[in-house]
């Protein structure tokens, strides 16, 4: 046992040490309100992290939750505007076609009342007896007074009788006239649609 005199109070001040340690422990577990604050204090920082975590996590899926939208905003805004740009491009060009469609309308009328005015031209009597026979008839609609009756009578009638006849003569070809230069007029638009 040769121990010199500096380990020996080496190992004293080790026990000491030791035994104090205990003590405080001892004293620790004796002292229950210490015991009860430290564990009302652990329990309290333990609900402070979960909530500070879940604090955390609910601002994480909230800044996702707007990345994500804002994204989707974006593809949304993108597809409405590619649906704008479509329906205007689709707009334009119907506009266009009417556009076209009406030119050619009014060229084939054009065309067709040249050519209306062209028999006309070639026909005048057929022009004069046409408007002869509506004047005849407008004034077939003005009232007949009792002395036009007794003098013209049985005359009038038999001139309204021939006129009437006339009058429908005259009708029937300016309806025939005006069939035919319609029917022209839908065969050359028919042919030039098709071409």
């Amino acid at each position: 046992m040769d121990k010199d005199a500096s380990d020996i109070r080496a190992e004293i001040e080790e026990t000491r040490a030791e035994l104090g340690d205990t003590v405080d422990a001892l004293a620790y577990k004796t002292d229950v309100k210490a015991r009860m604050k430290d564990a009302v204090d652990e329990q309290v920082d333990s609900v402070k992290q979960r909530v500070s975590n879940t604090i955390q996590a609910v601002k994480g899926t909230i800044s996702n939750a707007m990345q994500t939208g804002t994204e989707q905003a974006d593809v949304a805004r993108s597809a409405a505007q590619t649906q704008m740009q479509s329906a205007q491009s689709n707009m334009q060009s119907q506009m266009q076609s009417a556009q076209e469609k009406v030119q050619s309308a009014q060229s084939k009328v054009q065309s067709t009342m040249q050519s209306t005015m062209g028999t006309v031209m070639d026909n005048p009597l057929g022009l004069v007896g046409g408007a002869f026979a509506l004047a005849f008839l407008a004034g077939l609609l003005l009232p007949v007074s009792d002395v036009e009756r007794r003098r013209v009578g049985p005359l009038r009638d038999a001139v309204v009788d021939r006129a009437q006849d006339a009058a429908r003569d005259a009708i029937d070809r300016g309806k025939q006239a005006v069939t035919d230069a319609a029917m022209t007029a839908l065969q050359s638009s028919s042919s030039s649609t098709s071409s």
